[in-house]
Order: structure tokens, then C-alpha cells, then sequence
């Protein structure tokens, strides 16, 4: 009873204290009550430190020599294990930022707070170790949510009042790459990043702030965090339409910098290929406008072509985490067991709390993400030693055997350099060709066969067609062509014509072989409506349907080898420089609609030499739609001024996502 009656007057105690306050005309004469009320934190009321979280914020700024203490006794109060006391605290925190010398230090300590209830959770599952506490996790679940909504309402007011200074210590931690940065991460794409045209003001100049905090914030993150960023810094206006092409340069230095173009190819590491590759995706709509492509082609010709058939992959191992919400719910499932079921109730509880802090990650932007981005295949619990949530990393690179590489991997090596090849200058096409000469070798059969890698072909006819449209003389060396600029690098004196008679066979059998595989598929491909509709189920149905989409993906590449390989039987061939062609994989251009304007159509010219040929060697004429769509306003592959394209010129976590 003496206890209760004196925290009763300890509370009314601060009442009188901050009614005095609020009627003093100069509040600066009350210092010591101002003092009093900080020194109540130290004590054991819990009501009063509630209230003391109330009133040391709102008569923060009426004494100014007392901000050190005040801000102190902020702090203690956010450490508190009362949530009521912690919430009143951060609530305050913001009326404390109105003095821009403890900003900085306020958001820093509103950051370490986004992972308060995670920690709160970790210990409470360590120190109760038996299971049966779902509803007390429930209950911490709850109060973490609520905490975690009146850190993001005190960070986003803080950030209102200074985005400078409260926006530094939070990238602070994410170039750090201290333990909360993932958080953190979470916190700028989720509340920051969508209001960026009311915080960033002024807009250029605020701009180019945030962005050379991102620039150095990204040193050391992962794919999907990497494309938030870039994805966020493509939305500012300093790198809009209208801005200069430095700018557009300034965001491809960035994504170089990523993709670690001055290490040296480690054929070993699968997280460098994933890198470069997702780069160099990512790369690709800034180039189109006016940044230049060329260490990227210049590091696949000089560093990947001669490793391209030896790159491997360590198998992977397991690693325990849970994947997305279901690990939450299998978590709590398993907290409601019979204690007695487990020989080792300490080490389970402390499982759990592990297993719930790394759902708790994976809610971030690079958890549980990178998990599913890995191959990531979440576990049943059979396997009494793996434990309730299981996923197997099929493509990181570690400890144990050695296998190839997917195919699909180096697939998608080549997909990254025909997409960016249009874009290329002559000056980087004129080096890139003879890797792509020699992998095209490799590919196209010198006869014809069964089948061929029809997807590596169809990358590689297009990056040629596209380097060659820059550099045509180029290919006179080569594949034995007599393409005449006027320049010495045409070498017309010399006989290459060992070199065409080898280019033009592999063609002739490419074609032969690609010709007899889609007469095959065309059969095929009559029968997929039979079996939908034969189907009994619809799983049978969503596979045939599946296989069916996969046809259709391969005839289009079949159609586009064939429109490619035409032209280059000529000795000054035509090359494609334009956006006829659709790569099989991409979306495809709607038909344009039925005209019946317009004239006859009009021929070609082959690089101002001689017309097109209409049939190539073998029974090969322009047989299809797609061939002679392709065919439509074909640009001229050579001639004096003709080599000038469209374009102008520390890992550490682990990448692939795309």
C-alpha cells in the first residue's frame, strides 16, 4: 500500500511539475523542475517514466543547456521492457529533432529501433525455453507491430523536418552493412522512396543528395536490393528524358561498378555470372539512351568467350530459414507442441527464436528473397535432422563436388550480349566480332544433323548481324566477304576464301538442319489442341498447354535463324542493324493492322554492291512470313560511314535473383 501511495505522488508530483511549466511565461527560470522531471527516469515508477516520455519532449526546447541530459534520458526510456514507456518515448523523439543537432543522432537510434521487437522476441524464446507459448508469441508478434508503426510515423516525421540529416545515419547502416540494414532497406522502399517528390525538395538539388548516398550504399548488396536502388534512381528527374547523356553514363558507371567488370572471370563463381548477367539486363533500357555498352561487350570478348564451355558450379548445401509468412505459421504450430516431445526442449526453443528472427528477415528486401532467388526449396520437416523449415541454395557457389554449369546459365551470357549489341559502337563491335565468329563456329554444324542448341545460334546470328551492321569490313577477314568501304581494313588483296567456303557451309547446314527439326515441330504442334481437349485434368492440361508455349518459343527461333541466315550467303551480304528481328524470348510486337494503301514494295539494296539474291544456296528461298517481314526496309550493312550504331560511347552478398 506505502508503494502504491507513492507512485501516486511521484505521478501527481510531475503533473504540478508540467502545469508549472505550461503557465510560465519564461520557462527558463524553471530549470530545475525541468530537471526534476529527467531525473524521474531513473527511478522505479513505471507510470511516471510514461509521463516523464510525455513532458521531457515538450519542453525539449525551452532549455537548451539541459539537451544533452534530456536526449539521455530519451534513450534510457526507449530501452525500457514496458512497451507502453517505449512507444510514449518514440512518439516524443520527433520534437526532439526541432534542434538539428541531435537529428542525425535521433534517427540513428529511431533506425536501431526498426529490429527492437525481433531482439525483444530472441530473448523472451531463450529464457522460456519449454514449448507451449503460442499465445505469448502471438502477443509479442502484436506488440512488435505496434512498435514498429510509431518508429516508421517518428522516422518519416523526422525525415520531413530534415531530410539531409535524418536520411545520412539510415544509408549509414546499409553502407555499413551493420545488422539492422535490411531493415532499414525495407523501411526506405516501403515509406520513403513513394513520397520522394514531397521530401526531396529542392528537387535537383536533393536529388543528386540521395543519389550519392545510394552510390555508396551499394558497394555491398544484393541483386534485389541492388535493382530497388537503380529502380528508385532511374525514377529521379536528374535522370529523366530530358537529362544529358552524362547522366545516363553516371548510371551505367554504377551498374559497372556492380557487375565488378575489373576482376579478373572466376569460371568457379556462379554469384559473378549471375551478377554480370542480371547487370547487364538491367543495363540495357539506358542504353538505348546514349550510354555506352562497351566494357560489358569488351569483358565478355576478352573474359568470358575463351572460359565460355569451363564454367562450373559447386553444389550447394543446406541451410536452415524460413521462406515467407508459412515459416511464421509453421514456427507457431510448432510452439504448440507437447513439451515432452523433445529429448532437447533448450535447444528447440532456441530454434524457434532463430527460425522466427529469419522470417522476420525475410519480411525484408533481400531475406527470404534471395532465398526463393536461389532455388530455394522449403522443407517438410521429414528429415528429422533438418529441422521444421529446410531450403537447399542450388546456386551458390561452395564446399563439395563440382558439376557444369546449367545451360541455362550460359544461355542467359548470351541473351545479355545479343540484347545490348544494337547498341553498340563500331569501335567495340569491331572487337567483339571474332569471339562471336568463333563461338558461331562452335554452334553451326559444318553438315546437316539431328538438331542443333538452336537458342545459342539465335543469339549469336543476332549479335552478328548487329556488330557487323556497325563494322562490315570486319567480316571480310573473318567469314571471307568482299564488303568494299574504301578503307584499308577492307584487306581485299588477301585470300580469306578458306573462310567463306567454311562460314557458308556451316550456314547452308544450319539451315538444313533447322528446316528438317521445324518440319518436325510444325507435325507436332497440330496434335497440342487434340490433347487439351482430350485432357481429363487440369494439371494435364496446364502441362500440355506449357509444352505447347515451349513450341512455340522454338519455332520462333527457328523462323529467326532463318531470316538471319538468309543474307549472309552473298559475298557482300546484308546485314540486319534494325528492330525486324524479335528475339524468341521476347514479347512479341503486336501485327500492325491490314492496309490497302501503299505501293509495291521496293528491293533491298546489299551494302551498295550488288541486289539481294532471291534464294540462297540449297532449296532455300524466303519461304516463310517471318523471313520476308524480316526482309522489310533492311538498313545497308556497309558503305563509307556505315560503322556508327544507335548507342554512343567489392562483391560480397550473394546475387541472383532474376
Amino acid at each position: 500500500m506505502a508503494t502504491a501511495n507513492a507512485d501516486a505522488a511521484e505521478v501527481e508530483r510531475l503533473y504540478e511539475l508540467g502545469d508549472r511549466l505550461s503557465s510560465a511565461k519564461d520557462k527558463s527560470q524553471h530549470a530545475a523542475d525541468y530537471e526534476a522531471i529527467i531525473a524521474s527516469v531513473k527511478g522505479q515508477n513505471v507510470k511516471a517514466k510514461q509521463l516523464a516520455a510525455q513532458l521531457i519532449p515538450r519542453y525539449f526546447r525551452s532549455f537548451p543547456a539541459l539537451g544533452t541530459f534530456a536526449m539521455e534520458a530519451m534513450f534510457d526510456l526507449v530501452e525500457m521492457e514496458e512497451l507502453a514507456i517505449r512507444i510514449q518515448a518514440i512518439r516524443g523523439f520527433p520534437l526532439l529533432g526541432k534542434d538539428a543537432e541531435f537529428i542525425s543522432k535521433i534517427a540513428d537510434i529511431l533506425g536501431q529501433l526498426l529490429t527492437s521487437g525481433t531482439a525483444f522476441l530472441l530473448s523472451f524464446l531463450s529464457s522460456n525455453v519449454k514449448c507451449g507459448y503460442a499465445s505469448q508469441v502471438l502477443s509479442c508478434i502484436s506488440e512488435e507491430n505496434v512498435e514498429r508503426d510509431a518508429v516508421h510515423k517518428a522516422l518519416m516525421s523526422l525525415i520531413r523536418q530534415d531530410v539531409k540529416n535524418s536520411l545520412q545515419p539510415l544509408f549509414k547502416h546499409v553502407e555499413s552493412g551493420s545488422e539492422i540494414r535490411e531493415k532499414i532497406i525495407c523501411f526506405l522502399r516501403d515509406k520513403v522512396f513513394p513520397v520522394k517528390a514531397e521530401l526531396l525538395k529542392p528537387q535537383a538539388e536533393m536529388e543528386r543528395y540521395i543519389t550519392d548516398l545510394i552510390k555508396k550504399s551499394v558497394q555491398d548488396v544484393t541483386g534485389l536490393e541492388f535493382k530497388l536502388f537503380m529502380d528508385f534512381l532511374r525514377s529521379l528527374s536528374i535522370f529523366g528524358d530530358t537529362a544529358p547523356r552524362e547522366s545516363f553514363q553516371e548510371l551505367i558507371e554504377i551498374i559497372q561498378a556492380q557487375a565488378d567488370l575489373d576482376a579478373q572471370f572466376d569460371v568457379s563463381d556462379i554469384d559473378h555470372i549471375e551478377r554480370w548477367t542480371s547487370c547487364i539486363y538491367m543495363a540495357l533500357p539506358i542504353f538505348t539512351r546514349g550510354a555506352s555498352s562497351s566494357k560489358f561487350l569488351n569483358y565478355f570478348a576478352k573474359q568470358i568467350v575463351p572460359v565460355f564451355d569451363k564454367v562450373h558450379l559447386a553444389l550447394g548445401e543446406t541451410k536452415v530459414g524460413p521462406r515467407d509468412d508459412l515459416g511464421m505459421l509453421r514456427i507457431i504450430s510448432h510452439l504448440g507442441k507437447d513439451p515432452t516431445s523433445d529429448q532437447n526442449p533448450h535447444h528447440h526453443g532456441m530454434e524457434i527464436a532463430v527460425l522466427w528472427v529469419a522470417a522476420q528477415a525475410g519480411r525484408s528486401h533481400g531475406g527470404a528473397a534471395r532465398g526463393e532467388a536461389h532455388g530455394a526449396e522449403l522443407g517438410d520437416g521429414s528429415n528429422p535432422n533438418s529441422g521444421p523449415l529446410v531450403w537447399k541454395e542450388t546456386n551458390r557457389t561452395r564446399g563439395g563436388g563440382v558439376e557444369w554449369i546449367p545451360e541455362e546459365k550460359k544461355l542467359d551470357l548470351l541473351k545479355t550480349v545479343a540484347a545490348s549489341s544494337p547498341y553498340a559502337v563500331a569501335q567495340d563491335s569491331r572487337q567483339l566480332l571474332p569471339s562471336v565468329v568463333q563461338l558461331l563456329k562452335k554452334y553451326m554444324p559444318g553438315k546437316k544433323v539431328d538438331d542443333i542448341n538452336h537458342n545459342y545460334v539465335e543469339c549469336l546470328l543476332y549479335t552478328f548481324h548487329h556488330l557487323a551492321h556497325k563494322t562490315p569490313n570486319t567480316t571480310n577477314s573473318l567469314c571471307g566477304y568482299k564488303i568494299v568501304t574504301g578503307q584499308p581494313s577492307d584487306r581485299l588483296g588477301e585470300d580469306f576464301s578458306e573462310h567463306y567456303k567454311d562460314f557458308i557451309e556451316r550456314l547452308t547446314g544450319t539451315e538444313d538442319t533447322v528446316r528438317a527439326a521445324s518440319k518436325r515441330l510444325t507435325q507436332g504442334m497440330a496434335d497440342f489442341n487434340k490433347a487439351i481437349s482430350s485432357a481429363k485434368t487440369e494439371e494435364e492440361k496446364t502441362k500440355i498447354k506449357a509444352d505447347q508455349q515451349k513450341s512455340t518459343m522454338t519455332m520462333r527461333s527457328y523462323n529467326n535463324i532463318l531470316a538471319m541466315s538468309q543474307p549472309l550467303h552473298g559475298k557482300s551480304p546484308l546485314f540486319i542493324g534494325d528492330k525486324k528481328i524479335t528475339l524468341s524470348w521476347m514479347e512479341q510486337p503486336k501485327k500492325p493492322a491490314a492496309s490497302t494503301a501503299g505501293g509495291k514494295r521496293t528491293q533491298p539494296a546489299s551494302n551498295g554492291n550488288a541486289p539481294l539474291n532471291k534464294k540462297g544456296r540449297g532449296d532455300g528461298g524466303m519461304h516463310n512470313q517471318l523471313v520476308n517481314r524480316a526482309f522489310e526496309g533492311l538498313p545497308r550493312g556497309g558503305g563509307r560511314g556505315s560503322g556508327r550504331g544507335r548507342g554512343r560511347g567489392g562483391r560480397g552478398r550473394g546475387w541472383g535473383y532474376r
